[in-house]
């Protein structure tokens, strides 16, 4: 029969193992039901492994696509032996194939009503068992989704807390103008933030799910950022597109930058407190499309003898000594020797340029960089070159109380020290428009390789200039902060400074 415009409409539903069926029915003039239309089909694979109510959905979302034109002018009373539209609707989180097949569905008025007409439900499930073969593959048909005339969706949303409960709501507008409204109670404690934030991104997984790309989104909290929470519990800022090339940038050839590996810029893109889904692969591909680390980088070789790593229990109690040079060419002050000075235990390099280098210069190394600087050390380890083996040199070890101990073709404890070739690498791929000026970098270059050593000397890292540029949570929260509270941080890190000392100690000892 015609179905009567109006007046409400029945569908009974039902799921097999193998297939779905449907019939829609209406009562004629004398109140008895008759058949509008039927409907079933098989499912393919991967509908298969549907649960029971899944398939009930599909069954559903299936009768709403093929009846459409029917069903748009009345009330459709759904008749299955599960209710349907609450569990559709009572979802935490619209999403995947049920979100789908909910949104698909908003334009209709369903109304759930039990089981009672045995053979309308009779037929139905006759149906299910006995599908119409040749209509797989016409499930995905949309329902007033997939033509857009717009460009663009439009999503609002706000979130509240009270001292006993607290909210989202997303309001979602489709490019035909078609509106759907959310409400949710989040079942946690949290601040108006916090609750502006679950409302935000509980409207883009909305958005995802109806496969949104370009969205126009309102909001009256001041959200000007996204923050990820770490594995530790930290804040990390989540930068934007155009943030995230001044983070790789800065953070590889910057001021600070001693053109490392993508695994480590990533670890110290991290430890400045930046995140994004993407960042290792970002800064692994960084990497290698640095030009000046193709040319400058050191081969990576294996050592002809064991190593013989040399483990001291604190900082700046052991210090390895070497010289760099001679350099070819000359600095433009005619510099073309280095003096560098590596702390076993926190990898802290001190280092200054000369002209040519005697013992009295190395004296006064000793006592500018060294003993001024950190105290005076139990041992410095240097090679058995005249300047460290002379008797001025002897004299003052002697007199301060210093163990000068020189090492071995055998036993190279301080040649060859990694962060005398990580000086050497950074300083040749900064320099190479100016090799002349390799003196001014110089301190650029000790800035570059301080990262680290500066944590396990001070108890914090050192501001480096990517969290200025793309300002850093603590560099955005610090000014802010009472003397009282800032105090109480610094304290705090003090003590897990001493946690840090061990497990590097452990790391050395390993």
């Amino acid at each position: 029969m015609t179905p009567k415009r109006g007046k409400p409409l029945r569908l009974y539903i039902s799921a097999s193992e193998g297939s779905i069926g449907c019939l829609l029915a209406q009562n004629n003039e004398s109140e008895r039901e008759q058949a509008v239309h039927y409907l079933s089909r098989t499912l393919n694979l991967a509908e298969l492994n549907y649960s029971p109510i899944e398939k009930l959905c599909l069954a559903l979302y299936f009768a709403a696509t093929k009846l459409r034109h029917y069903m748009l002018l009345s009330v459709v009373q759904i008749i299955s032996e599960t209710d349907l539209i609450k569990y559709m609707l009572t979802r935490p989180i619209i999403r995947g194939r049920i979100g789908k097949w909910t949104m698909a569905l908003f334009e209709f008025t369903f109304q759930y009503m039990a089981q009672k007409s045995v053979k309308g439900q009779a037929l139905a499930d006759f149906l299910a068992h006995h599908p119409t073969q040749g209509q797989e593959g016409e499930l995905e048909v949309e329902i007033g989704m997939t033509h857009m005339e717009k460009n663009y969706w439009t999503m609002y949303f706000v979130g509240s807390s009270t001292e006993t409960r607290s909210g989202a709501e997303v309001v979602i507008e489709s490019p035909q103008g078609q509106r759907w409204q959310f409400a949710f109670q989040l079942d946690f404690k949290c601040t108006n933030n916090q609750a502006e934030y679950e409302a935000f991104i509980i409207g883009l997984e909305i958005l995802k799910e109806m496969k949104a790309t370009c969205v126009l989104v309102y909001g009256d909290s001041q959200l000007n950022e996204l923050y990820q929470k770490g594995s530790d519990g930290l804040l990390l800022l989540c930068p934007s597109t155009k943030d995230i090339k001044v983070i790789m940038a800065e953070s590889h050839k910057g001021i600070c930058g001693a053109h490392q590996s993508g695994v480590k810029m990533r670890w110290l893109v991290r430890r400045h407190g930046y995140y994004w889904p993407t960042s290792l692969k970002n800064c692994i591909e960084y990497a290698k499309g640095c030009i000046k680390c193709q040319i400058y980088d050191l081969i990576q070789k294996v050592p002809a003898d064991a190593l013989h790593p040399v483990a001291k229990p604190w900082p700046f109690i052991g210090w390895a000594v070497d010289i760099i040079g001679k350099i070819y060419p000359a600095a433009s002050n005619q510099h073309s020797w280095v003096l560098v000075a590596t702390d076993y235990f926190t990898k802290w390099v001190e280092a200054e340029s000369y002209r040519s280098i005697s013992s009295t210069q190395v004296v006064r190394f000793f006592e500018n960089h060294i003993v001024h600087r950190f105290g005076i050390p139990e041992t410095i380890t240097a090679d058995n070159g005249p300047v460290f083996a002379s008797a001025e040199t002897q004299e003052y070890a002697e007199r301060m109380g210093i163990k000068l101990v020189h090492s071995t073709p055998y036993y190279p404890q301080a040649n060859g020290q990694a962060e005398v070739e990580v000086i050497k690498g950074i300083l040749e791929k900064m320099i190479e428009e100016k090799p002349r000026a390799w003196h001014d970098f110089l301190p650029e270059a000790l800035w570059a390789t301080g990262t680290s050593p500066y944590a396990l000397t001070y108890g914090h890292d050192v501001i480096v200039p990517m969290e200025l540029k793309v300002r850093s949570l603590r560099v955005t929260e610090r000014p802010g902060q009472e003397e009282k509270d800032y105090a109480q941080a610094i304290a705090q890190e003090l003590e897990d400074l001493e946690q840090s000392r061990l497990d590097a100690y452990n790391l050395m000892q390993a």
